[in-house]
């Protein structure tokens, strides 16, 4: 009787063993293939951070030559806006300097207007007095051809 129970044991324990080499060989070949897709994610990985890097390289080597292009283009019209803008300073005080000068000039023209009245009235005043003397005069023959 041991020999019968003995024998499906046996046969149980080689099924379970084949079983378990089953399913050991199964597992082993996911974990390779898991491994394997791991590894190829790993290396598009590595090579879209290479990828990544190398156009990080290109663009700032880009944006470097770029402002240089952009200084090298602006170079003149910044001189240019510095001379211009010294020219404006010039000019500003020019016209201040002229400014006050006009405002001395239309002093001296008021004071040489008062001046002109001043005499203009005494003109009116020795014509006034020669008018008067003339009629006194006129008056005197007048009377001197009536007499």
């Amino acid at each position: 009787m041991e020999e019968e129970v003995a024998a499906p044991l046996e046969q149980f324990a080689k099924d379970a063993t084949g079983h378990a080499d089953s399913v050991s060989k199964k597992s082993e070949e996911m974990s390779l293939n898991e491994i394997e897709g791991w590894q190829v994610s790993m290396a598009l990985l590595e090579t879209m951070n290479l990828e990544m890097e190398v156009e990080t390289v290109l663009v700032f080597a880009a944006q470097s030559r770029l402002e240089g292009s952009i200084e090298h283009l602006v170079e003149g019209d910044k001189k240019e806006n510095n001379m211009l803008s010294k020219k404006a300073d010039t000019i500003a005080m020019e016209l201040a300097g002229l400014l006050e000068f006009l405002r001395l000039k239309e002093a001296e023209i008021t004071e040489n207007d008062a001046c002109i009245q001043e005499v203009q009235e005494r003109i009116s005043v020795v014509v006034s007095k020669f008018h008067g003397s003339q009629s006194d005069i006129d008056l005197k023959l007048k009377t001197l051809q009536e007499a």
